[in-house]
């Protein structure tokens, strides 16, 4: 841990129980904050964020401290280690401060306190993610105002802070009250929050749920996902799945069990967790989503999973969430649409206990569920060929050419059949002619691939295709049993390999040309099938 000494302004490093006492900075960054790089240039009293350092550095002195910490300077950002580290400190660098001074820059203190304090009620301070932290870390905080005059303390100001916050006092007088309050309800101080990086949302809720995850800047909501993973790691509280996605709109909505920001906890400040009766975690992360033992009451065409949390103050009825059934009978998507809900006695009474799988936090239409991704790999022979891929056809949904020359397809999945089809061409681009290729491709509920059929239809020339494409995707009335029929085996082989790829199935697909495909080989409009 790295300190400024504030007689000298130079920085030092310190380890474990040789740690000085200090003093801490609590602020909201601006535009020419004083970085590690700066803190010992001769130039830095020209940055306007060295009247910060160097206030809190008297103040410091003034208290009757050597040390003092201060983010803007004395983490190294320039190093992804030494950023990781400190970012999984800073809980604990905070609360082991001797002091906080919260630095409030758009607030002017004046002779009239509810003057004052309705400014304090506007404070940017107070919308920021990473400052949650840091009023709830230290045990003596001090507020000042642009000019450096004192505000408040925390525990003299502490009903104004817990109105602001909604943190109850209790928590704000003594950070060890902390560990009894549920998930759902720390989430919610955070519902408003507001980080310069989508990923630091997650990684400054980690001091506050006591877990440390490595740092992955450019995951984006995944951040959030991983932090909610890590506390069901260590914690058996159920209201963390006590969240509601209202007003997120359909492409953006869960229907995973883990919310995808701590804005679905905005409502949930009065949900307590109902504690496990057998204490041992009754859930876990798989392959098909999150593994629970949950009661689940069954009504008419609904399916709620109930949740060991309720409402503060409500002994009677326990949280509820709508389930949506998959072609799996023991996975179940959650019902993006559907609110939290409460029910009694009587309706818990007719839940069963069961062992399910809610499957994983992607939109609840997402083109892996209805489409599904080929990768069309790679063409062989046994004599050189110039053939590439080529679109085949308005069934495809998507076409698209990576930077690698790779050929990806999404095709629509009939899941009631457990198939889709796959085609695409095969054009040789010195002969001009193109081989046509319809794969079925067969899959289980769940989009496991099985096995596949193939057929192939040669067209000699760009005349033949247009007259293809005319025929089948012009005229309403034509159908193409014949046109696909069983013919002469071709010689084709195909090859499919199923994989994963960013979180979801993804098939490739190899081609290996017939040994006769050949310049003197004449296919002039024939049609094959394999």
């Amino acid at each position: 841990m790295r300190l400024i000494n504030i007689k000298s302004m130079v920085l030092e490093e310190f380890f474990g129980h040789k740690i000085p006492p200090y003093a801490i900075l609590s602020h909201c960054w601006g535009v020419e904050e004083l970085s590690f790089q700066d803190i010992h240039k001769s130039d830095r009293q020209s940055k306007r964020g060295f009247a910060k350092i160097d206030f809190a550095c008297r103040q410091a002195n003034f208290d009757g401290f050597r040390h003092a910490w201060i983010d803007t300077c004395c983490i190294d950002k320039s190093s992804s280690v030494e950023l990781s580290e400190a970012i999984n400190s800073m809980y604990s660098w905070y609360a082991k401060a001797a002091a906080c001074y919260v630095y409030l820059e758009d607030v002017t203190s004046s002779n009239s306190p509810d003057e004052t304090f309705g400014q304090l009620e506007k404070s940017r301070w107070f919308t920021r993610g990473w400052t949650l932290q840091e009023l709830l870390a230290p045990q003596d905080v001090n507020f000042y105002d642009k000019h450096w005059r004192i505000v408040g303390t925390k525990k003299s100001i502490c009903q104004l802070l817990s109105k602001i916050t909604h943190i109850p006092q209790l928590v704000l007088q003594d950070r060890s009250h902390l560990k009894s309050v549920g998930a759902a309800q720390r989430m919610s101080w955070a519902a408003n929050g507001q980080t310069t990086r989508l990923e630091d949302i997650a990684y400054c809720l980690l001091g506050l749920f006591d877990v440390n995850i490595p740092l992955l800047y450019g995951e984006g909501e995944k951040a959030f996902l991983r932090l909610q993973e890590e506390i069901l790691r260590v914690s058996d509280d159920q209201s963390l799945f006590a969240w509601d996605s209202t007003g997120l709109t359909l492409f953006s909505s869960n229907y995973g069990f883990l919310a995808k920001s701590p804005a679905a906890f905005s409502f949930a400040g009065a949900i307590v967790p109902i504690p496990s009766v057998l204490g041992v975690h009754s859930f876990s992360m798989t392959n098909k989503g999150l593994c629970i033992s949950l009661p689940l009451l069954v009504r008419n065409d609904e399916i709620i999973g109930l949740l060991n949390c309720r409402q503060k103050g409500d002994f009677s009825s326990i949280a509820g969430v709508r389930l949506l059934q998959t072609s799996n009978p023991s996975v179940f998507n959650r019902d993006p649409h559907s609110f939290v809900k409460y029910f009694g006695p009587d309706e818990v009474a007719e839940a069963t206990n069961h062992t399910v799988y809610i499957s994983g936090n992607q939109p609840l239409y997402a083109p892996w569920e209805i489409y599904k991704t080929f990768i069309l790999r790679r063409i062989r022979g046994d004599v050189p060929h110039d053939y590439i891929f080529s679109k085949a056809g308005s069934m495809l949904f998507d076409w698209e050419d990576d930077n690698a020359g790779t050929n990806i397809v999404r095709t629509v999945w009939e899941r009631t059949l457990h198939r889709c089809r796959l085609a695409f061409g095969l054009y040789d681009k010195i002969k001009g002619h193109t081989w046509l290729v319809m794969l079925l491709v067969y899959m289980e509920g769940d989009g496991t691939f099985t096995h596949f059929t193939s057929t192939t239809v040669f067209l000699s020339n760009k005349a033949a295709t247009e007259e293809w494409n005319h025929l089948h995707f012009s005229t309403g009335s034509h159908h193409c049993e014949d046109c696909w029929g069983l013919s002469k085996d071709a010689g084709f082989k195909f090859k499919l390999v199923e994989r994963l790829m960013l979180n979801q199935k993804v098939i490739l697909v190899d081609v290996r040309m017939p040994p006769r495909e050949s310049a003197e080989t004449d296919w002039d409009n024939q049609r094959y099938s394999i």
